[in-house]
């Protein structure tokens, strides 16, 4: 609270500045600037989203637009985002203090400094937790963004948008004539803002070019990012691993009928002979994302129209708890495998969690080993945005998809394997229905299952002020996964499992002002 109170004092009187600048700048001439120096190049700047949301059905799985619902909840008021930002900037340097402040608590955001060359004014370098300059709508301000939230994909691969590290940006000046190119390409902890938990870096770059050839009726990008992350294996200070661990990577099992996770050898140690001569990936567990993105808009009579588009694709390494005695997890495992990224990174998109979260959950980093299952994945993202005239009314649809694992499709995402008679012909109970191997798993879950999403959307800007009204219609692929009781003493939700289409859908209306 008393650090609450210090911030917000400190807020109080930064405006207090702005305001008596503004008021008296006229006087400043005939008063000792020194005063007002010590003071120049503050500025204070925000937004605020409020928001309605009504959901399909009790306890939604929404996740991805603001927060799962509560169990016994169909609809909602929430402040989105209390966004403040404070910067100071001088001629060669730049320092930023973002926050967010709602119902859930107060976030950091933004905690960085820049500083740029005085030269050629083209080099600037960024330390602290920032962006990762990944892509296009990663980056794009939630206050400019026509949808409500970022597409599924991104809020998968980049959980909290920034990460806590160095980046060089090159981008020249409009004087020069490759003044239409950026690059940045920096280093990162890999663990969203916490804490690093291990000894390896990501790095992460971006080229953008944009409007090469300038013209009053189009603006148009194209850009292309790439990033390298690892994760690793924990050992003791004799080589020894701490506990046995193991990679998991698609394989097609049960006779090459089924399509499932095995254990990989090549990347799971036996012993530490495997360490020494470098069999788990030089303890290093890659994730590598691939991106290419392009934004282009035409000042239309009617209207200005904008279309952007994004695609990304790679590898991803997602940890789960231990195996442990096989079969008897195979409730759990069916529903707790759900965490996309990162291991031991301290950031998880959970299935379920105590108590159950309203928003992206940030968990502290852990010392906890875990398996780690490998997924080639790949994800969309489009938007057609249309301005009606100057009426400052947009209408918007928007279209994205994120396939978690490329390697299944639809009734193949089944956790069990089915058990054959002599002949392999599968076997049916009495009912009708197949008889599992109590013995074996695919290990297959709900982070293997397909979402696609279609957003429909109104939006009216008059200067500081938006109304949204936006609609997200999100379609789960059909697969053999069964529902899920879970257990509420553990916080371990009811989910009603992906052999039909969720009921997930989720209306959105918001009210923004920005200053």
């Amino acid at each position: 609270m008393k650090k609450l109170l210090y911030l917000l004092f400190t807020i109080i009187s930064v405006l207090d500045i702005q305001s008596a600048f503004s008021q008296k700048k006229h006087e400043a001439i005939n008063e000792d600037t020194s005063q007002v120096n010590k003071h120049k190049g503050f500025s204070v700047s925000g937004y605020i989203q409020t928001q309605y949301q009504f959901a399909d059905s009790m306890g939604a799985p929404a996740r991805f637009n603001g927060g799962d619902f509560a169990r016994f909840s169909q609809n909602r008021f929430t402040i989105r985002r209390g966004r403040l930002k404070i910067m100071h900037t001088s001629t060669f340097s730049e320092a930023a203090f973002a926050f967010d402040i709602n119902e859930r608590g107060l976030q950091v955001k933004d905690v960085y400094l820049t500083l740029k060359e005085p030269w050629i004014n083209t080099f600037s370098l960024t330390s602290g937790i920032f962006y990762v300059p990944f892509g296009y709508e990663l980056g794009y301000s939630s206050a400019l963004r026509e949808s409500p939230e970022r597409s599924r994909m991104v809020q998968t691969l980049f959980p909290m948008e920034r990460d806590l590290g160095i980046m060089l940006t090159i981008n020249p000046p409009e004087k020069y004539r490759v003044h239409f190119l950026k690059v940045q390409a920096g280093i990162f902890n890999g663990n969203s803002i916490n804490q690093e938990t291990d000894v390896f870096k990501d790095y992460c770059a971006r080229v953008q070019i944009s409007n090469p050839f300038p013209s009053k009726l189009v603006d148009y990008s194209i850009g292309g990012s790439y990033y390298n992350g690892g994760l690793n294996y924990v050992y003791n200070n004799d080589g020894k691993p701490l506990d046995h661990r193991y990679v998991f990577s698609m394989k097609t099992l049960d006779n090459g009928n089924l399509k499932g996770f095995d254990l990989d050898s090549s990347m799971s140690f036996k012993d530490t002979a495997a360490f020494h001569e470098g069999k788990i990936g030089g303890t290093r567990i890659n994730r590598i994302y691939y991106g290419a993105d392009a934004q282009i808009s035409f000042n239309f009579p009617f209207g200005k129209t904008t279309l952007r588009g994004e695609y990304i694709t790679g590898t991803q390494a997602s940890p789960i708890y231990t195996l442990g005695a096989g079969i008897k997890y195979q409730s759990f495992y069916n529903w707790n495998s759900s965490s996309y990224t990162g291991y031991m990174m301290g950031v998880s998109w959970p299935i379920y969690d105590s108590p159950q979260p309203v928003n992206p959950a940030a968990v502290l980093p852990t010392a906890k080993l875990y398996d780690v299952f490998i997924r080639k994945f790949r994800g969309v993202g489009f938007y057609l945005v249309q301005d009606i005239w100057k009426t400052g009314l947009q209408v918007i649809f928007k279209y994205d998809f994120y396939d978690p694992n490329t390697k299944v499709k639809g009734k193949e995402v089944d956790f069990n394997i089915y058990q054959r008679d002599s002949t392999g012909n599968l076997i049916h109970d009495t009912e009708g229905n197949l008889v599992a191997d109590p013995n074996t798993a695919t290990f297959l879950s709900p982070a293997d299952v397909k979402f696609t999403t279609y957003g429909f959307g109104i939006n009216y800007n008059y200067k500081n002020f938006m109304v949204m009204v936006y609609y997200d219609l999100v379609k789960n692929e059909i697969t053999n996964l069964s529902p899920y009781q879970g257990d509420i003493s553990k916080g371990q939700m009811p989910n009603p499992g992906f052999r039909k289409d969720q009921k997930d859908n989720i209306l959105t209306i918001r009210l923004q002002y920005k200053f």
